[in-house]
């Protein structure tokens, strides 16, 4: 009876290992088209104007998925501690769009003209964002 006990739990996971194989294989070939990696932003500048000294501004930008394979936003590097940058971890499949926003915190009177540069999964240029203002 043991061993009858046994033989089916093995058979179980075999069939189990088996499905899992299949479902990997048949959705990893659904996620590249055959188009080559590719990506369109909505806008790669942002220009605050004024704000005051103590407060923060935020921008939005939009980056759409315009190739065949999924990418992922390995890094987001900014030229300072003033901005705070939220992106997504999770693949951003072909087709898809995501928010990448970026907070600066106005903490020096005057000028200003940051950078975020982004970390990406495919081999494509590094993008960079450019924020710029006046803090009064």
């Amino acid at each position: 009876m043991r061993k009858k006990i046994i033989l089916l739990y093995l058979l179980r996971l075999l069939i189990n290992f088996a499905t899992n194989a299949q479902w990997t294989s048949n959705n990893s070939a659904s996620l590249s088209s055959g188009k080559s990696p590719d990506l369109k932003w909505d806008k790669t500048e942002f220009n605050f104007g004024t704000i005051k000294n103590g407060s923060s501004g935020k921008v939005i930008f939009k980056m759409t998925n315009t190739g065949g394979v999924p990418i992922i936003i390995t890094k987001a590097e900014g030229t300072c501690g003033c901005t705070d940058i939220t992106y997504p971890k999770q693949p951003i499949l072909p087709g898809k769009t995501v928010d990448v926003v970026v907070k600066y915190e106005a903490e020096e009177k005057g000028t200003f003209n940051k950078t975020v540069t982004l970390g990406l999964s495919i081999e494509k240029k590094d993008p960079v964002l450019h924020i710029r203002g006046q803090v009064e």
